[in-house]
């Protein structure tokens, strides 16, 4: 799930409106440019990796709940069924959530130094 629609509606205007060719700054043209598609595209495959550790998860706790002999929560099998398996996918989560959480702070960043050189050459 994207957050930052405001600044997505606002690239893509770039984009549709054709203001983007009226960039004659190459400097500014080239951090919009990379900002729009290599640093969101690192936020976006830092999410995915999260969703699918997410998954394995999910699968792990679901495994173990249908190979229970009775019937069992997921309170129960996370708390008293806890392996290496689960170990080692809870700490792959914990470094997605931590890359994750770097490349929104990165995506940010750069979301604002694109405002500034904008604002600096164009406003």
């Amino acid at each position: 799930m994207i957050t930052w629609v405001p600044e997505n509606i606002y690239f893509k205007s770039l984009i549709n409106l054709g203001n983007l060719v009226l960039i004659k700054n190459h400097r500014v043209l080239k951090e919009i440019k990379s900002v729009y598609t290599t640093r969101k595209e690192r936020v976006l495959v830092n999410l995915t990796l999260l969703m699918e550790n997410s998954f394995k998860i999910r699968k792990w706790a679901g495994e173990k709940g249908n190979n229970s002999t009775s019937t069992v929560t997921r309170k129960s099998i996370y708390n008293h069924l806890k392996d290496t398996k689960l170990k080692n996918l809870s700490e792959d989560w914990d470094y997605h959530v931590g890359l994750r959480v770097m490349t929104i702070e990165n995506y940010i960043k750069s979301l604002k130094n694109s405002r500034k050189q904008i604002d600096e050459n164009y406003g």
